[in-house]
C-alpha cells in the first residue's frame, strides 16, 4: 500500500482533490474503455445491455426530477431560467454521467463542494452531473449547515429548509407553502458573503 501525505489547504478557495483535477477527464476515458471490455452477465443479462438500460433509466428519471424542480424554482424566481430544450439536450443517452451521492440533506459544506465539483467536471467533459440520494429513511434534521465566513473565524450556521420534519421519511416530507423555499434562500444568502458562493443559490 502506498502511503501519501497531504497538506491541509490554508488559503481561500483552496481544496484537496485526489486525483488531480486535470487528470480526471483522462481517467473518465479510461473507465469508459474498461466498461467496454467487460464480458460478464448480471442476472443473466450481458453487462453492456444491463449498463445501457440502467444509464437510460437514470438519465430519464433525473431529467423528470430536474424539470419538476426547475418548474417550482421558476415560479418562485429562484435560480436561472431553463427552457424545455435544456433538459432534453442535457440528459441524452450518450451523456457521460458524473455521479455523486449522499443522504438527502447536505450535512456540511464539504458536500456542497463535492456537488459543485461534480458539476464542473461534467461541464468540462460535456457530460451531466447526477446526485444519487442515499435515503437514510427518517428526516432527523430539518436544517442545512451553511458556512459562515463573515466573522474572524469560520463556522457554520443552521438554516431550516423546512420548519419541521415531524419524524417523517424524507420522501414524505412536503412543503405546505412554497414561500418556505424563498425563506430558506433568504436565510442562506444572509450568511454567505462570498459572491461565488451566492451564485449557487
Amino acid at each position: 500500500m502506498k502511503i501519501e501525505t497531504f497538506v491541509v489547504p490554508k488559503k481561500d478557495k483552496e481544496i484537496i482533490i485526489k486525483p488531480a483535477y486535470e487528470d480526471i477527464p483522462g481517467l473518465i476515458d479510461s473507465n469508459i474503455e474498461r466498461f467496454r471490455s467487460y464480458k460478464f452477465d448480471i442476472n443473466g443479462i450481458p453487462f453492456p445491455k444491463f449498463r445501457k438500460h440502467t444509464r437510460a433509466e437514470i438519465l430519464e428519471k433525473s431529467r423528470e426530477y430536474s424539470e419538476w424542480i426547475w418548474s417550482i424554482c421558476s415560479k418562485l424566481k429562484i435560480g436561472c431560467k431553463r427552457d424545455s430544450s435544456y433538459f432534453h439536450n442535457s440528459y441524452t443517452p450518450d451523456k457521460t454521467i458524473i455521479q455523486t451521492g449522499y443522504p438527502p440533506t447536505p450535512a456540511h459544506p464539504g458536500i456542497l463542494i463535492k456537488n459543485s465539483l461534480a458539476d464542473i467536471i461534467a461541464r468540462k467533459i460535456k457530460g451531466i452531473g447526477i446526485n444519487m440520494v442515499v435515503d437514510n429513511d427518517t428526516c432527523h434534521d430539518n436544517c442545512l449547515n451553511i458556512p459562515n465566513i463573515n466573522g474572524l473565524e469560520s463556522s457554520t450556521e443552521k438554516i431550516e429548509f423546512i420548519p419541521s420534519s415531524q419524524g417523517l421519511a424524507f420522501e414524505e416530507v412536503r412543503y405546505t407553502d412554497l414561500t418556505q423555499l424563498t425563506t430558506f434562500k433568504k436565510g442562506v444568502l444572509r450568511i454567505l458573503s462570498n459572491p461565488d458562493m451566492k451564485d449557487t443559490f
